[in-house]
């Protein structure tokens, strides 16, 4: 084998290993790009449903003939706590539905945290940080 047939062959598995790292390294760009945009879409999801909830906290208020009562100001805050448990539930479900690789890009374990990140996300959303 000449000197430019060695040359040439060299040059032809460095390419070929070149070529497979840049794809290597490409999917794992795309793998971490995906699992933040699923996280922000879990963040989205929490807030409709949180949206949802917050709407029949209201109409139960406007369904309660004196919701100054102790009693009903009791029933309130019992059912405003039980939004604030699904709410963790619900964010609990939907982590445990991302796959093991993905939960590391999500940066929120508890309904607070989440409610953190979500408040964030408007700021970003209407223009203004709130940091």
């Amino acid at each position: 084998m000449n000197e430019i047939q060695t040359y040439s062959t060299i040059m032809f598995f460095a390419g070929v290993i070149l070529s497979q790292a840049i794809f290597y390294f490409d999917q794992k760009n795309k793998k971490r790009k995906f699992y933040i945009y699923l996280s922000a879409v879990v963040l989205q999801i929490l807030d409709s449903v949180h949206s949802v909830h917050l709407g029949t906290l209201e109409f139960i208020t406007g369904q309660i003939k004196n919701p100054e009562e102790p009693e009903n100001q009791e029933y309130l805050q019992k059912e405003s706590e039980k939004v604030e448990l699904f709410m963790n539930l619900y964010l609990l479900v939907l982590i445990r539905a991302i796959p093991e690789e993905g939960r590391k890009y999500i940066k929120y374990s508890t309904w607070t945290e989440a409610r953190t990140f979500i408040e964030k996300m408007r700021g970003l959303m209407d223009g203004k940080d709130k940091s």
